[in-house]
């Protein structure tokens, strides 16, 4: 992984960018620091979120829900900001990151969001767990249970449609 660089403009002095491309695409400002390991590719991420606007217009949060979110890190479940701005973080780590519209949803925008919109996340990495392992593409415990719907189907297709 690069190493981060210091944003330029006056507002944004405390973020660091890491978004790996010196773009200045992701912007983080750590406000509690973590402990341990950085958050690995390949797990299942266990954040709890706030989502605004520039204009500070809450959009999303899963504090407000009362449950955390959870996704697999690196493999685009989630807008590419999120993806390579979670594996910046340690566990228990909680930051300010700010999203420019192309590591966020673009120039399509997404419901609340407007087209082109740079999106500021408070995020907690409350911690990860390793990722279930699956067959497929399908969790494990999916696919056992889908071959004994199929081993039923041919089951009774044997016994009432061939005897």
């Amino acid at each position: 992984m690069q190493r981060p660089s210091k944003a330029t403009n006056e507002e944004d002095k405390d973020f660091i960018d890491v978004s790996g491309n010196k773009d200045k695409g992701i912007l983080k400002k750590i406000l509690k620091e973590g402990d341990g390991n950085l958050c690995p590719e390949g797990v299942v991420a266990i954040v709890h979120y706030t989502g605004k606007l520039t204009n500070g217009t809450v959009f999303d949060s899963s504090r407000k829900r009362r449950a955390p979110f959870t996704f697999n890190i690196g493999r685009r479940q989630v807008i590419l900001g999120w993806d390579k701005g979670v594996a910046t973080m340690q566990r228990g780590e909680i930051c300010i990151m700010k999203l420019a519209p192309e590591y966020a949803y673009g120039s399509g925008g997404v419901g609340p969001i407007p087209p082109n919109s740079t999106l500021i996340f408070e995020i907690e990495l409350v911690g990860w767990k390793q990722k279930s392992p699956d067959l497929l593409g399908l969790p494990i415990e999916r696919v056992g249970q889908l071959l004994g719907i199929v081993i039923c189907f041919v089951f009774a297709y044997y016994y009432f449609i061939k005897s």
